[in-house]
C-alpha cells in the first residue's frame, strides 16, 4: 500500500519520544581524598628527641571513604624513625611502619592523625641526619591521596660558639712504680648552654709508659692510643691518676694530652665514632645544637725519676701518690757506710800485726 511521504512525516512526528537515561548514583558521587599538614619536622639532638607533625585526611569527594586506612612506611630510615598516632595512641605497626584503621569516612568529612618522630642513635643518628616516609591513605585497596613528611636531627644552629677549655698541671714529677693526681680544670666560654661535656686524655707516644686510670664518678672508655674518653653530665673538676711503669724512661719529654668539647658541638665532636653513633650515650638531654669545636688545653707534662728503694724511701718527703720531687740520695749514705768500713778493716789490720 502506497503511504504519501507527508502522511508519513505526520506520523513519525506525532509518534512519543524516547525518554533519556537516567544518570546512576555510582557514576554521580565518589569519594575523593586529600592529605594537609605534611612538612619537614626539626628534631632535637636528645637520647630521646621528639617531634610531632599534626596531618590531616579530609574526603573531597561526594560519597563516603570505605574501609579507609592511613599507612606510613619510611622511606629514608637513619637515626630517626616515625610512627603514626590517633587519639593518643600509636596505631597497628610493623617492620616497615604503621596502619591506621579509620574506617569509613562520610563526604566532606576529616579525620586527624599524629606522625611522631623520633631519634634512635643506635641505628647511627648523625647530626643533621633526614629522613623520610610516605603516608597513603587507602579506601580498601585504592591509593587515594599520597604524600611524603620529612625529619631532620636538630634545630637551628646558634649564633654563639661554645667551647671547653681543658687545662692540666705541668711540672709534674714521678718516680717509676709510682701513682699520682692529676687534675684536669674545665673552663666553659659562649652564651649558650653545654648539655653534657666530653673529655679525652692520653699519653700519645708515651703510652706505653704509663697507666691511666678514670677520675672517680665518672663514664669512660678506651680511647686509642690507649688514652681515656669521658662522659660528664655538667662541667666540673676531675682527676687522673696516672702510674709510671718501672720500665717508664726517665726523661722530662712525657705529656699527658687533654681535649673536651661540649656533648652538643656540631663540629669534630670527639664523642661521635666516624659514623657519627655516640661512643658514649649522652644522658643530659642536648637542647640545642651549637658550634663548638674539639678543644686541646696545655699539657701536663711528666719528669719521670729514678725510683727509691729500701726502707729509705718511705722516709723522703713526696712519696707515693704525691707528684712531687724526692728530695736527697742515698748515695751519700752508701759512701759513708763504705768509709767506715774501710777503717775498721784497717784498724783491725793493725791490732793483728802488734799481736
Amino acid at each position: 500500500m502506497f503511504v504519501p511521504l507527508a502522511a508519513l512525516v505526520g506520523l513519525l512526528a506525532s509518534a512519543p519520544a524516547t525518554p533519556a537515561a537516567a544518570p546512576t548514583d555510582s557514576a554521580a558521587a565518589a569519594p575523593s581524598l586529600a592529605l594537609s599538614g605534611l612538612s619537614t619536622s626539626h628534631v632535637g639532638y636528645a637520647i630521646d628527641g621528639r617531634a610531632v607533625d599534626r596531618i590531616r585526611v579530609t574526603n573531597t569527594g561526594t560519597a563516603p571513604a570505605r574501609d579507609l586506612l592511613v599507612r606510613l612506611d619510611m622511606t629514608l630510615e637513619t637515626g630517626i624513625v616515625a610512627h603514626l598516632r590517633r587519639d593518643g595512641h600509636e596505631c597497628e605497626h610493623d617492620e616497615d611502619g604503621t596502619t591506621c584503621v579509620i574506617g569509613d569516612l562520610a563526604a566532606g568529612s576529616s579525620v586527624g592523625l599524629d606522625v611522631e618522630w623520633a631519634t634512635i642513635p643506635s641505628l647511627g643518628w648523625r647530626y643533621h641526619e633526614q629522613a623520610s616516609a610516605t603516608i597513603k591513605a587507602m579506601a580498601g585497596q585504592d591509593v587515594l591521596a599520597a604524600g611524603e613528611v620529612r625529619a631532620m636531627g636538630g634545630t637551628e644552629l646558634t649564633a654563639r660558639d661554645v667551647v671547653v677549655r681543658p687545662s692540666a698541671p705541668s711540672g709534674l714529677r714521678v718516680r717509676t712504680g709510682e701513682t699520682i693526681d692529676v687534675p684536669v680544670t674545665l673552663r666553659l666560654d659562649g652564651g649558650a648552654p653545654a648539655d653534657g661535656i666530653f673529655l679525652r686524655a692520653d699519653f700519645g707516644s708515651s703510652a706505653d709508659a704509663f697507666i691511666l686510670t678514670k677520675p672517680h664518678d665518672t663514664t669512660c672508655i678506651k680511647s686509642a692510643p690507649r688514652g681515656l674518653l669521658c662522659y660528664l653530665p655538667r662541667q666540673r673538676e676531675v682527676t687522673f691518676r696516672v702510674t709510671a711503669k718501672r720500665g717508664a724512661a726517665r726523661t722530662t719529654a712525657h705529656k699527658l694530652r687533654v681535649q673536651a668539647n661540649v656533648a652538643n658541638a656540631m663540629q669534630r665532636n670527639i664523642g661521635l665514632d666516624k659514623f657519627g653513633s655516640w661512643l658514649i650515650p649522652p644522658t643530659v638531654p642536648l637542647t640545642v645544637s651549637v658550634r663548638g669545636n674539639a678543644q686541646a688545653g696545655p699539657d701536663a707534662e711528666f719528669a719521670v725519676l729514678s725510683p727509691v728503694t729500701g726502707s729509705h724511701a718511705a722516709a723522703q718527703p713526696g712519696g707515693a701518690g704525691s707528684g712531687l720531687p724526692i728530695t736527697g740520695s742515698s748515695a751519700g749514705m752508701v759512701g759513708l757506710l763504705s768509709v767506715l768500713a774501710g777503717g775498721l778493716v784497717l784498724m783491725l789490720a793493725r791490732r793483728r800485726n802488734r799481736l
